[in-house]
């Protein structure tokens, strides 16, 4: 169920997302960032939030429609049915990511809020929120970029082509996601990292 209502972030680019995410998997698990293997998006929820991040992480039944939930200061909260696909399905790895991303990038900025008293409670229509300044485009872009990092992904284009079905057996993402990273690619929207 997309969301009408969002609170106005810190202004991030698309760089900035992938730059974020290559740092963050460079520190917690490099092998996720050359591709070598699959993120973990269990251990991302159940270990490294909490150990980390101090974020509380749980499981439980949430309103209808709603796959995932972060809270200030410090919760997040996803569906049983995510949890348990965490594995193998790329919908629940990306959700799954999606929501990290707003507890990890989100969550600190909404609490700060609370802390100072400003208005951590106003939304705004998401159609009147500049996309750089839409946390709903940031999770989804961290997510991507957490899931297919940008210099695996850029490895595989140039063995295979621009096609999706490398990124599909390498990350474990839905063709949609694959689709939209090979998109972004193709029309230069895809950050290169710099060479090491």
């Amino acid at each position: 169920m997309p969301q009408t209502n969002v609170p106005l972030v810190k202004p991030v680019s698309r760089d900035d997302m992938e730059r974020w995410a290559d740092q963050l998997l460079g520190q917690y698990y490099p092998d996720s960032l050359t591709g070598r293997e699959r993120l973990p998006v269990d251990d991302i929820l159940d270990r490294l939030l909490p150990q980390a991040f101090q974020i509380d992480f749980g499981i439980d039944d949430l309103s209808a429609g709603v796959e995932g939930i972060a809270e200030p200061p410090n919760r997040l909260t996803i569906g049983p049915d995510v949890f348990d696909a965490l594995g193998e399905a790329g919908r629940a790895r990306f959700t799954g990511c999606h929501e990290a991303v707003h507890a990890l990038v989100h969550l600190p900025q909404l609490t700060q809020r609370l802390v100072s008293g400003s208005a951590a409670a106003s939304l705004y229509r998401r159609s009147e929120v500049p996309t750089y300044r839409d946390p709903e485009w940031q999770a989804n872009r961290g997510a991507a970029a957490l899931l297919m990092p940008a210099r695996a992904t850029w490895a595989l284009i140039e063995r295979h082509g621009y096609t999706p079905e490398p990124l599909l057996e390498t990350f474990g993402v839905s063709r949609q996601a694959a689709s939209h990273r090979i998109d972004d690619a193709a029309n230069g929207r895809l950050w290169r990292p710099p060479l090491t």
